[in-house]
């Protein structure tokens, strides 16, 4: 994750808006509790298939979270209220372009 802050553009204000919008919606779910919570669920697990699970389960929320903050680095490079802005570069070509973000995410 930390590599992720350094190559894009503003990367812990990115994060903090993620994380902002993470907080707002942890009424439902947090996906950084939930992170930490299985994490700390596999180092106890003495069960190799429970463990497992419970790293599978860190590992997705993860996922989830580098790409939420690739996507708002997304959102905060392109220009509102333009389309123009989303023709000329989606998502997809964004993540591309950037390198240390293509291989992890997943479109």
């Amino acid at each position: 994750m930390t590599d992720l802050l350094r190559v894009i553009r503003k990367g812990p204000a990115v994060k903090s808006a993620v994380d902002n919008a993470i907080d707002l919606c942890s009424a439902v779910v947090n996906i950084r509790d939930s992170i930490e919570v299985a994490r700390l669920r596999a180092e106890e697990e003495t069960d190799d298939k429970n463990k497992k699970k419970h790293t599978t389960r860190a590992l997705q929320n993860l996922r989830r979270y580098f790409e939420l903050i690739v996507f708002q680095s997304y959102l905060h490079s392109t220009e509102p209220d333009t389309l123009q802005s989303f023709e000329t570069e989606n998502v997809e070509t964004f993540v591309k372009n950037r390198p240390g973000t293509a291989h992890n995410y997943h479109y």
